[in-house]
């Protein structure tokens, strides 16, 4: 099955794992360069100055995430991939029993306390794969290659609206321990990849 293809007539098969209540682990993205990393260029630099402004920029980050506390911490450090290289390193910590947010520029010292909205605690699963299947079909694929590693393979797809599916390829090492469609704490989720999809008029 070609990577980011959802079969809607095929059958579900082996079910996607599950995660512990308490999770940590590191990830890496790369994004759009967001406005603030380029004001933050021209205040740094010099508006005058001539630079190239960064088009994407990488992000790492080490997630830590208790279930039962329902307390989330993500440090992010974000550099440009293009142009001067000046990090972002930010740690996020949210509360959601207690409705606090806390935002910690490790570069600055700064830290910005805020009230949160009231929102439910997201499940394990919505944490390390950065989106919610509560309401997606999955399917199992099979095995793939990927970073140099044999990974099990489910795919995703998730209707946004009438015209729009958002499909993912979720990736998990093939040598990780399941027991009851449960993943085990040798568990390594490799990645996921997005797609999507829209319906032509």
């Amino acid at each position: 099955q070609p990577h980011g293809v959802f079969c809607e007539d095929k059958k579900p098969g082996q079910k996607l794992p599950t995660f512990p209540d308490y999770v940590k682990f590191g990830a890496e993205s790369e994004i759009e360069a967001p406005d603030r990393v380029k004001q933050q260029l021209k205040i740094k630099i010099g508006a005058e100055s001539e630079i190239e402004a960064p088009g994407r920029v990488k992000q790492q980050l080490k997630v830590w995430y208790d279930k039962n506390h329902q307390v989330l911490r993500t440090d992010v450090i974000s550099m440009a991939t293009s142009g001067p290289v000046i990090p972002d390193y930010v740690t996020y910590l949210k509360d959601y029993k207690a409705g606090i947010s806390y935002v910690i520029n490790k570069i600055t010292g700064t830290c910005t306390i805020n009230a949160m909205k009231e929102t439910p605690a997201p499940s394990v699963s919505e944490i390390v794969w950065g989106m919610d299947l509560s309401s997606s079909q999955v399917q199992f694929i099979g095995e793939r290659p990927c970073r140099g590693q044999q990974c099990l393979v489910w795919t995703a797809m998730t209707k946004l609206n009438e015209n729009t599916q958002e499909v993912s390829d979720i990736y998990i090492l093939k040598d990780t321990v399941v027991e009851n469609d449960a993943v085990r704490v040798s568990s390594i989720p490799v990645g996921v990849r997005v797609y999507i999809a829209r319906n032509n008029q």
